[in-house]
């Protein structure tokens, strides 16, 4: 069994669950100056509180299941997403294309105007599955790119291990 999660993603849905709580402390006693507007804001940080969460993918021995730790998904049930290694053919993550030496320079270019650090941080990354049936299912997941090709690397692995029985 493998899992694969981000605990800096953790933490940062539980600093973010904390402000919009104090932001909720702060503006329930302003109810009676505006009622409409306080209603939204409150109603907004309370809906943010329950939708957000973070991703954790599981590799068990015959199957692999995403799941979002969010009070949405605890409150409602929702269904995790789920794949059985009987139905499935492989697993790969998407090839991030090499830029040109053109777009690498308009790259450095606006780094250096912007002085903006990006990096794929904030980027959902892909896993795809090829399916036996010739179909491709593919789930968006917030983890590292690193750590979503270990998840591939797992399953394929498994993969292997149960043809070889």
């Amino acid at each position: 069994m493998y899992t694969g999660f981000s605990f800096i993603n953790l933490l940062w849905s539980l600093v973010i669950r904390v402000g919009l709580v104090i932001a909720i402390i702060l503006t329930y006693p302003h109810y009676n100056d505006n009622p409409p507007v306080i209603a939204v804001v409150l109603f907004l940080c309370g809906l943010f509180i329950l939708v957000l969460g973070n991703d954790e993918i599981i590799v068990y021995e015959d199957r692999v299941i995403e799941t979002d730790f969010s009070f949405w998904k605890l409150i409602f049930r929702n269904r995790n997403k789920t794949v059985f290694f009987t139905e499935l053919k492989r697993a790969y993550t998407e090839e991030k294309p090499k830029p040109t030496l053109t777009e690498a320079t308009v790259a450095i270019a606006a780094l250096a105007i912007f002085k903006t650090r990006h990096t794929d941080k904030y980027k959902l990354n892909t896993i795809f599955f090829e399916l036996n049936n010739g179909s491709t299912t593919k789930w968006l997941t917030d983890l590292d790119s690193t750590v979503v090709t270990e998840i591939t690397e797992t399953i394929n692995s498994a993969l292997q291990r149960n043809i070889k029985k």
